[in-house]
């Protein structure tokens, strides 16, 4: 058996030196080849021509900046996935944006058409120290021009004439041809070798490369002047002694709803209005946008009479004051909602009061209680005397202000603190009901006073240490 043995150690032996062997045959699977130690750190750059946008590549040990080949991305794109691969900081940020771009199959260059292009543009034009990677087809970064774009109004020159509309620089100067507008805040108007911040782009009734000519009895309206001011254009001096300006009056409905009908579990629904003073004009905020009610109109201004111009002004800081509820939009009963828990009222009146003077506030059912001053009350210990050395023990809530039921007290004692609010699961409790016996309706038993000793109440018993004296029967009050 011992020689067995010996031979079977040198077999497995010999074998392991095989797989082994097999094992650091293949230089690829280790990552030692030539190939991978000749790689470095690579650089990107995006070039803004006058159609499309092209990205280059600057690969190690080279000087410049050359286009790659479908195919060649494909590959950079596996080294990276695989961590063979490095970019510089900048590269890093512009390969964020168009890997996917790449790994779609989408081929290069890519057009400012694209739906994922003017957001990718927008982003590396305004983040700092990419300026010298965003260049333009002659390869040179782009002239930023800190003085904003602005669209000038030029007025009819008589009572049958019509308004036009031209973008030029701060200055009056004609702009340059525009080669692509990006969204975002600053807005961008990049050309062939500049690059502006203006106004928002309204691409589907102004064009920045030529003049647009708007008929007077068109913009001479309550939606035309909301057009100017949306431009934040001078109003032209024709028109500007018309004006009536009318505000905005903001009104939030609040309600309890269960998410389903017979669910114990309630939301809290909110809807935010707004309407004219002049009631021409009501508007709904549904969590992301102000829609308007077709059903109100406001009547067309005859030429020469007065335009009425809506101030919107105060609606743009609805959205701030209902953030602290965190709402979200409730699809079974389109609106607003946040879900009513133990900590719904330490949320929803501070809230309640930090809302402006003018906000009208409407609140119905159980949540008007919310409004009102919180209930205050004070607890006290009453004792008895029953027999020698015993006493009833009495816990009693005096509030002064309010008249509260037995189980609205209830709720009060076991609230320890916290606002609660007066409905079971969302707002108080469930009503006292009265119980059946034998035919008779009976009104549940008062509470009973609890019986202590004089020795209890002098000094805490020892847990280990049990009374031999008799229990007696608690007392009924009254």
């Amino acid at each position: 058996m011992t020689e067995v043995r010996q031979q079977l150690a040198r077999w497995r032996r010999q074998r392991a030196i095989e797989q082994w062997t097999n094992r650091f045959s293949n230089p690829v699977r280790w990552g030692i080849t030539g190939a991978e130690m000749a790689r470095g750190t690579h650089d990107l750059r995006l070039v803004l021509r006058p159609v499309d946008v092209m990205p280059e590549c600057r690969r190690p040990g080279q000087a410049t900046f050359e286009v790659l080949k479908p195919t060649q991305w494909q590959q950079v794109a596996q080294e990276y996935r695989a961590g063979q691969l490095e970019f510089t900081p900048e590269a890093e940020r512009i390969w964020q944006g168009m890997q996917l771009h790449i790994l779609y199959g989408r081929r290069m260059p890519m057009h400012y058409t694209d739906p994922d292009a003017p957001g990718f543009l927008g982003r590396l034009l305004r983040t700092p120290g990419l300026e010298d990677r965003v260049v333009t087809a002659a390869g040179q970064p782009f002239r930023r021009v800190p003085e904003p774009l602005r669209w000038e109004v030029l007025s009819p020159a008589d009572e049958t004439g019509d308004y036009t509309f031209r973008l030029c620089q701060a200055d009056g100067q004609p702009l340059p041809p525009v080669v692509c507008t990006l969204d975002g805040h600053p807005a961008l108007y990049i050309t062939e070798d500049t690059l502006y911040t203006g106004p928002r782009p309204v691409r589907d009734a102004l064009d920045p490369n030529r003049e647009t000519v708007i008929p007077a009895p068109a913009l001479e309206t309550s939606p035309g002047l909301s057009f100017l001011e949306s431009l934040g254009v001078d109003l032209p001096a024709r028109i500007r002694d018309r004006i009536r300006r009318v505000p905005f009056d903001i009104a939030i409905r609040c309600e309890l709803r269960p998410i389903y009908p017979g669910s114990p579990t309630e939301n809290c629904l909110l809807e935010v209005f707004a309407e004219a003073t002049d009631g021409g004009r009501r508007e709904r905020w549904d969590g992301h946008a102000w829609l308007v009610d077709n059903s109100k109109q406001p009547a067309k201004a005859a030429r020469g009479s007065t335009i009425v111009l809506y101030d919107r002004s105060a609606l743009r800081e609805v959205p701030s004051w209902l953030e602290p509820l965190g709402l979200k939009p409730d699809p079974y009963n389109g609106r607003l909602a946040v879900r009513v828990t133990k900590k719904f009222p330490e949320v929803f009146v501070p809230w309640l009061k930090s809302l402006p003077p003018h906000v009208q506030v409407q609140l119905k059912g159980e949540l008007a209680t919310l409004a009102e001053d919180a209930v205050a009350g004070r607890v006290r210990l009453e004792a008895t005397e029953a027999e020698i050395d015993w006493f009833d023990l009495r816990v009693v809530l005096d509030v002064s202000d309010t008249t509260l039921t037995p189980a609205e007290i209830k709720l009060l004692l076991n609230a320890k603190g916290p606002l609660r609010p007066p409905r079971r699961q969302g707002l108080a409790p469930p009503p006292v009901r009265p119980q059946r016996r034998g035919g008779r309706a009976t009104r549940p038993p008062r509470p009973q006073p609890a019986r202590a000793h004089r020795r209890d109440a002098a000094a805490p018993r020892t847990p280990t240490r049990r009374s031999r004296r008799p229990q007696v029967p608690s007392r009924t009050p009254g």
